[in-house]
C-alpha cells in the first residue's frame, strides 16, 4: 500500500491549495519545454543527418535519450502530486533540485519549484 499525503486541514487550505496549483504549473512549463525542445532538436538533428554533416552518438543521446526521460519523470511526479502521493512529493523534489544545475532557466523554475514544495504541510498517511 502506497503512502499518502493528507489532505490540508482548513486553516491553511487556501495556502495549501496554492503551493499545490503553483507546483503543477512549474512542472507543465517544464513538461512543455521539454516537448519543445525534443521536438526542436528531432528537427535540427534531422536536418544534419540529412545534409551529412554529423553522426554523433552523443547528439542523438541527447535529443532523443534525455528529453524524453526528463518529460517522462516530470509527468510521472505531476500523476503523483495529483494523486496525493508521497513518492509523487519526492520525485518532485529530485526534479527540483536537478533543475538548479540547468542555468538560467532550470534554475529559476527549480528554485520556483523547491520554494512551493516547501510550502505543502506534509503529514503521511499509512
Amino acid at each position: 500500500m502506497s503512502k499518502q499525503i493528507n489532505t490540508p486541514t482548513p486553516d491553511n487550505t487556501e495556502t495549501e491549495q496554492t503551493a499545490f496549483s503553483n507546483t503543477l504549473s512549474v512542472h507543465y512549463i517544464v513538461l512543455v519545454l521539454y516537448a519543445i525542445g525534443s521536438i526542436g532538436g528531432s528537427i535540427l538533428l534531422l536536418i544534419s543527418l540529412l545534409s551529412n554533416v554529423t553522426n554523433d552518438s552523443l547528439l542523438k543521446l541527447s535529443v532523443f535519450g534525455i528529453p524524453p526521460l526528463l518529460f517522462t519523470l516530470h509527468f510521472l511526479a505531476v500523476t503523483g502530486l495529483k494523486k496525493r502521493q508521497l513518492w509523487g512529493y519526492k520525485l518532485s523534489i529530485g526534479l527540483g533540485y536537478f533543475l538548479l544545475i540547468l542555468f538560467p532557466f532550470g534554475t529559476v523554475l527549480g528554485v520556483l519549484l523547491l520554494q512551493q514544495l516547501s510550502r505543502f504541510g506534509i503529514t503521511i498517511q499509512e
